[in-house]
């Protein structure tokens, strides 16, 4: 069998004559994979470049969008509040900060502590300060008139509330709401001016506190309102001695002692610049022995030494909660059925009507055709389509295209020896059947 195969491969030789390379086989093969077609080359070559290009406009966009993701300028814009006045019926506005370049809420939550009367009361100061687009009053998702703990509620608003406190007052027999409500641009219910309280508002990128006639909300058109009782600081000044006489104080539960009895509290403002602030203290219930946390002139202090310029009182006591993402951060005080055990043994998160919920804009999971992410997402698509089909391209032509024409094969043999191709390839074949 070997000395078949010797012969076969001394006849191939023998029949074929190589003029360019001394008959050296070697050397064929090498000047065979030299010769690949102009056409060919030039299909490779434009797979490569249609691949490249992709490539490049992909690693830009990727690189483009750690550049927005990573920048970190905040501007502070000090824009003066406007005041606008009627008999009784007055607020402030102010223009939301803005952070340019960044997409993200910038939220941060700090402990808080203090000595009151003998006792260290601790809460939580909460700055948003990009706030537009990312504060929102959540109902339960059964509405306004339900009750569910603000836990459940921060997780059940979309988007998901990256931070959430209790908000407006409410009926503890019925759940009923009570006071001004609004939550995303539909008007819940509203109060004669004479029978409401100090109120915080959004609407189109501005924060209103004051106080609202039916007439004013709908004129104003809010997206977000809710009443709180006691307009705690105003123009940057411990306003609750004021606050007290104006606000209607049937609304809460608590007595005529409401304002200046330790509890827990939650309240909610803004500073010169527009960002969102929020104090919540953690403590006892309004009433009954062993009150601890903080008055409201207490509370009113806070805010103005972290820059409020305008704040409000929301429910407390043992509706006060705060929870971040989804989880309680906050020690609530009630402590009576229908949060708790009869017993009064443990202290439990009471279920509340509203909520202040502080969240991504609804941009960041969802792009509007009209914004610039449209394009940034064609030009992304675009890029990724070029990368596949060069690279699927060039896969094509080295797998399943020749990489010598006949013509440029026949080149290399002389014109005698045409045949030999043939003649050698009918031996192997009759070789490899025996």
């Amino acid at each position: 069998m070997a000395a078949e195969m010797q012969l076969i491969q001394a006849s191939d030789t023998e029949d074929m004559e190589v003029p360019f390379q001394r008959r050296e086989t070697s050397n064929l093969n090498l000047g065979m994979r030299t010769t690949l077609t102009y056409s060919l080359r030039v299909k490779i070559a434009a797979a490569v470049l249609f691949a490249a290009a992709g490539a490049a406009i992909l690693g830009a966009m990727v690189r483009s969008g750690h550049a927005d993701s990573s920048a970190a300028t905040l501007t502070q814009p000090q824009r003066a509040y406007s005041v606008m006045t009627g008999s009784y019926n007055q607020w402030v506005e102010q223009a939301v900060a803005q952070v340019p370049g960044i997409k993200e809420a910038q939220l941060t939550v700090k402990m808080v502590g203090s000595d009151v009367r003998g006792n260290h009361v601790v809460g939580h100061l909460v700055t948003l300060a990009n706030p537009e687009g990312r504060v929102s009053l959540a109902l339960p998702p059964g509405g306004c008139g339900t009750r569910e703990l603000t836990t459940v509620t921060a997780t059940t608003h979309k988007p998901i509330c990256k931070l959430a406190i209790n908000a407006g007052y409410f009926n503890v027999h019925n759940g009923a709401c009570i006071g001004n409500v609004v939550s995303h641009g539909q008007v819940v219910q509203t109060v004669p001016l004479s029978q409401g309280n100090v109120n915080f508002g959004i609407k189109d990128g501005k924060f209103y506190i004051g106080y609202f006639s039916p007439d004013d909300i709908g004129m104003v058109g809010f997206d977000h309102m809710v009443s709180g009782v006691v307009w705690l600081v105003r123009n940057g000044k411990n306003y609750v001695e004021q606050g007290w006489k104006e606000a209607n104080i049937t609304v809460q539960t608590s007595g005529d002692k409401y304002a200046t009895n330790l509890a827990s509290r939650t309240a909610v403002g803004f500073d010169a610049a527009g960002r969102l602030i929020i104090v919540q203290v953690d403590g006892s219930i309004a009433v009954g022995d062993n009150k601890r946390g903080m008055d409201m002139h207490m509370v009113a202090d806070l805010l103005i030494q972290h820059g409020a310029v305008q704040a409000i009182n929301l429910d407390g006591g043992g509706s006060s909660a705060m929870a971040r993402d989804g989880v309680l951060i906050s020690y609530p005080s009630d402590n009576r059925p229908p949060s708790c055990h009869k017993s009064g043994l443990f202290q439990c998160e009471r279920p509340v009507s509203t909520v202040l919920c502080l969240h991504e804009q609804d941009s960041v999971a969802t792009v509007t055709p009209n914004s610039g992410t449209s394009q940034t997402g064609a030009i992304l698509v675009g890029a990724l389509l070029s990368l596949v089909a060069g690279a699927a391209f060039a896969f094509f032509a080295v797998r399943f295209l020749p990489c010598f024409d006949d013509d440029d094969y026949d080149k290399q043999i002389s014109v005698d020896s045409t045949s030999a191709r043939a003649v050698a390839k009918q031996r192997k074949v009759s070789f490899s059947q025996k």
